[in-house]
């Protein structure tokens, strides 16, 4: 079963469009470029994380809005967070729990997490299923359970092994006498 965000969570990301008049101004940070951070940062959500919106730029500001570990180059950040599904729901997970300025609202009202953990769960049982298929073709080639093998026989009890150990070895016996 392929995942893909609904036409409707797409939507409820992007619409409205953030604007300056959205945000405060601070000393470091104009309105304008909070508006295009959350702008960007709404639609690189939306479209499932694709690599060409993870600028240079955005990759800086996530990594400083968000308080993410630096990594040693924006392609590390992006292996990390962005190559499976995995990655997508730890990313998500820090941004919701992050304690920053910001409105998380969106993301919380489409429960975005909620859909990727379904999405990591169908990917594992698609992969449970391949390795299932694997081995029962390669342990039941022509469909018929392979016969159990028998346990190998019990060991000798501790009292046993132990007579065993002692001076009734010659190889023992030359170690101990020298």
């Amino acid at each position: 079963m392929e995942y893909k965000l609904p036409p409707a969570i797409v939507r409820a990301l992007r619409e409205p469009a953030p604007t300056a008049s959205d945000f405060r101004p601070t000393k470091f940070t104009p309105a304008d470029t909070k508006a295009w951070f959350a702008s960007h940062f709404l639609r690189f959500v939306s479209s499932d994380f694709p690599e060409h919106q993870f600028t240079k730029r955005f990759y800086s500001q996530v990594m400083h809005t968000f308080s993410f570990i630096a990594h040693y180059d924006r392609t590390g950040f992006w292996t990390e967070y962005f190559t499976n599904t995995a990655g997508k729901i730890e990313f998500i997970e820090q941004v919701m729990q992050h304690p920053c300025y910001g409105d998380r609202r969106r993301l919380r009202q489409v429960d975005l997490l909620d859909f990727y953990r379904k999405k990591d769960r169908s990917e594992q049982e698609t992969a449970d299923r391949a390795q299932f298929a694997q081995l029962k073709a390669r342990f039941e080639p022509d469909g018929v359970p392979a016969p159990t093998r028998q346990p190998p026989p019990p060991m000798p009890p501790a009292t046993a092994r132990a007579a065993t150990r002692s001076t009734d070895h010659p190889a023992q016996l030359s170690l101990t006498i020298g």
